[in-house]
């Protein structure tokens, strides 16, 4: 749960209207009991990567007071990673990617209890799995995390170099995109205040019930995101919103494109639903797969048809 009494002195929220997100799920295409339990885990998890050859990761969510942030799950086993010491250094991890080279990139927010205040910096993170050994290491500029920064997702582009990371700022309503240049160590803050890196005004709900802080609803931006199969289209779109966009990896990745450039070539892609992770799956046909609030359900957007809605998958 998030611990309300730290917002206080930080948060200026905006007293608009909301209404309620609309149920766009249809009839689950598969039952909860086709489900296999995996593991059963102490504290709630944040994201989960699985590497080539079968080894997993994942975080715990940090709002969990978890003291362990980043663990490998094998054989039945839960393992701090890279090592239990490391742990400390962490503060705030959610998202985790193995890329092609079999790096694990650790994401960082630094933000605990989206504080709105940056209580130390965001970083990024870079692990060899066979070693175990920190490789890389970035700390965010103040103009690129910017206040009430949550760099909450990711995906690694490991044909261009670059990873692509969402802004979420729920609480400064500053929605972006972040693009980082992995060989030059440099970041560059894009998307900023364009429809597909803002959220609507929509009531969250949570079993339910609506979540709020204070009293009063809270937007979050851009959030889900993942990367094609051929490194060709990054999908992305804010949590409060039913529009899925999507732009050329190599447009964006082009740092000498400027920001109204980028702009111009998003796509509105597909309606979704109010969406938090999100992966494209290739079978049995080509399609995005999202984690959906509003109905306790998954989703998927098939990319093959002309008019590209979600449909429900999983009760």
């Amino acid at each position: 749960m998030l611990r309300i009494v730290q917002f206080f002195p930080v948060i200026a929220l905006s007293a608009c209207a909301v209404t309620d997100f609309p149920d766009l799920s249809t009839l689950p295409r598969h039952a909860f009991s086709e489900m296999e339990r995996v593991a059963t885990l102490e504290y709630p998890s944040g994201n989960v990567s699985a590497a080539a050859g079968g080894r997993i990761f994942f975080s715990y969510f940090p709002e969990g007071q978890s003291p362990v942030k980043v663990a490998e799950f094998a054989a039945g086993t839960i393992t701090p990673f890279p090592d239990a010491a490391f742990q400390a250094k962490f503060v705030s991890v959610l998202s985790l990617r193995v890329d092609a080279a079999n790096r694990l990139w650790v994401l960082d927010y630094a933000n605990p209890a989206l504080l709105g205040t940056l209580t130390t910096t965001p970083k990024l993170y870079a692990f060899d799995i066979a070693t175990r050994a920190l490789v890389h290491e970035f700390a965010f500029p103040k103009d690129i995390a910017v206040k009430d920064s949550v760099l909450n997702d990711m995906q690694i582009d490991t044909t261009r170099n670059r990873i692509y990371i969402t802004d979420t700022n729920p609480l400064g309503r500053k929605g972006a995109l972040v693009v980082y240049d992995i060989a030059q160590k440099k970041a560059r803050r894009v998307l900023e205040g364009t429809a597909s890196v803002t959220g609507g005004d929509y009531q969250i709900r949570v079993n339910g019930e609506a979540f709020k802080v204070l009293g009063y609803p809270v937007v979050f931006n851009a959030d889900s995101i993942t990367l094609d199969h051929a490194a060709e289209w990054l999908y992305f779109g804010a949590f409060n919103s039913m529009d899925l966009y999507r732009i050329r990896a190599a447009t964006l990745a082009d740092f000498s494109l400027s920001t109204a450039a980028l702009a111009a070539a998003v796509e509105r892609f597909a309606t979704k639903s109010m969406s938090d992770g999100i992966s494209i799956v290739m079978s049995p046909t080509p399609s995005i797969r999202l984690s959906t609030l509003s109905t306790r359900t998954r989703a998927t957007c098939k990319r093959s048809t002309a008019t590209r809605n979600c449909a429900g998958l999983t009760a």
